[in-house]
C-alpha cells in the first residue's frame, strides 16, 4: 500500500514539473515574442505555425530571458 502511494505521488510530482516546464517554455516564447523576436513575429503570417525549443534562447541577448535560463 506504501509504494502504491509512493508512485502516485511520483507520478503528480513529474506531472508537476512537466506543467511547470511547459509554463516556463510559453512564457519565454511570449516575452521573446514581445521583444527580440517581435519584428519576425509581426513578419509570420497568421496561421503559420513554429516549433521552438529552449536552445533558440541560449544566444538570447535579452537580460530576463537570461535570468530564467539561469534559474532553470
Amino acid at each position: 500500500m506504501q509504494a502504491d502511494n509512493y508512485k502516485e505521488a511520483l507520478k503528480e510530482a513529474l506531472e508537476n514539473l512537466i506543467s511547470v516546464n511547459e509554463s516556463i517554455f510559453d512564457s519565454l516564447v511570449y516575452i521573446s515574442m514581445q521583444g527580440e523576436l517581435k519584428e519576425w513575429n509581426n513578419a509570420v503570417p497568421v496561421g503559420e505555425t513554429q516549433n521552438f525549443d529552449f536552445d533558440i534562447f541560449k544566444t538570447s541577448s535579452d537580460t530576463n530571458i537570461q535570468f530564467a535560463r539561469k534559474n532553470d
